[in-house]
């Protein structure tokens, strides 16, 4: 699976986004989300090293 690399501020954004306007109405999905997140930076990481 190939995933799209983001610039780390544009995840910075989304992450302060979420938290913001999203994580405590919808928790569940908020989570999922960051665990979709951490999934990725991850990813970049490892092709950036």
């Amino acid at each position: 699976m190939n995933y799209v690399i983001f610039d780390h501020s544009y995840f910075t954004f989304l992450h302060l986004k979420l938290l913001s306007n999203n994580f405590f109405k919808h928790w569940r999905g908020g989570a999922e989300f960051m665990l979709v997140l951490c999934v990725l930076k991850h990813q970049v990481q490892l092709i950036n090293h």
